[in-house]
C-alpha cells in the first residue's frame, strides 16, 4: 500500500468517526428533549364570590374582593350599587328606577337609542347599549313591572371588568314579586348576603 492510499484511508476513517459522533449526539439530544418535563400548565385559584340580594327584587353574584357602595344618600332610585376595585380603575353600577316605558322597545324608541344589541337579563328581553363615544362603556337594561333595571359598566380599558360584567349578568335573577316602596320611605336593610366560590385561571 503506497503512502497516498494510507492517507486516504486515514481521512476516510476520520470522516466516519466524526459522522458517528455527530449522529450519536443528535440522537441523544432527541431522547433528552422527549423526556423533558411538560410545560407549566396554568393553575386555578379560587376566587370568592358573594351574593347581593337587593330589596328592589333582584340578586346577583360578584367577587368579594370588590368594594360595594350602596349609595345610601341616593333617595331617588330604588337601587344604586357601585362596584369598584382598589387594584384597577373602572366600575360597574347597578340601578333600579321608575320607568315611564312599558317595554325595552318603547325605551329604545323613546330615548332614541341608535347603538344597541338585543339581549336578555334574567330571561327578560333586554338591550345592550353601546357607547359610541367610549368603547369602554356599555350597559344592559330591561324593564319589569314598570321598573327599569340596568347594569352599567365602565371598564377603563381593564378586561377584568368585562369578565365581571358578564359574570354578574349570568348570575342576575329576580326574586319573588312584591310591591316595592319608594326609597325615600324605605329604610329597611337589604337581605344578608351568601357566599360561594368559582375557579379563576391564574397564569404562574
Amino acid at each position: 500500500m503506497n503512502k497516498k492510499a494510507v492517507i486516504l484511508t486515514v481521512i476516510a476513517l476520520l470522516l466516519i468517526s466524526a459522522s458517528g459522533l455527530y449522529f450519536g449526539r443528535l440522537l441523544k439530544n432527541k431522547q433528552n428533549s422527549s423526556t423533558q418535563s411538560p410545560p407549566v400548565v396554568p393553575t386555578s385559584t379560587p376566587v370568592e364570590l358573594t351574593v347581593w340580594k337587593d330589596q328592589s327584587e333582584f340578586e346577583f353574584q360578584y367577587p368579594k374582593n370588590l368594594n360595594l357602595n350602596t349609595h345610601p344618600e341616593d333617595n331617588e332610585n330604588y337601587a344604586h350599587l357601585e362596584l369598584t376595585s382598589s387594584n384597577y380603575p373602572g366600575s360597574i353600577i347597578l340601578w333600579t328606577l321608575d320607568s315611564k316605558y312599558e317595554t325595552v322597545d318603547d325605551y329604545i324608541k323613546g330615548e332614541k337609542i341608535a347603538n344597541y344589541i338585543g339581549s336578555t337579563l334574567a330571561e327578560y328581553l333586554a338591550v345592550k347599549i353601546l357607547d359610541s363615544a367610549n368603547s369602554n362603556k356599555n350597559s344592559l337594561l330591561t324593564i319589569r313591572n314598570g321598573f327599569l333595571y340596568e347594569i352599567e359598566m365602565d371598564s377603563a380599558g381593564e378586561k377584568v371588568w368585562s369578565d365581571i360584567f358578564n359574570s354578574i349578568i349570568e348570575s342576575y335573577k329576580f326574586s319573588e314579586e312584591k310591591t316595592m316602596e319608594n326609597p325615600v320611605n324605605n329604610t329597611a336593610p337589604p337581605a344578608a348576603s351568601e357566599e360561594t366560590y368559582f375557579e379563576e385561571e391564574v397564569i404562574e
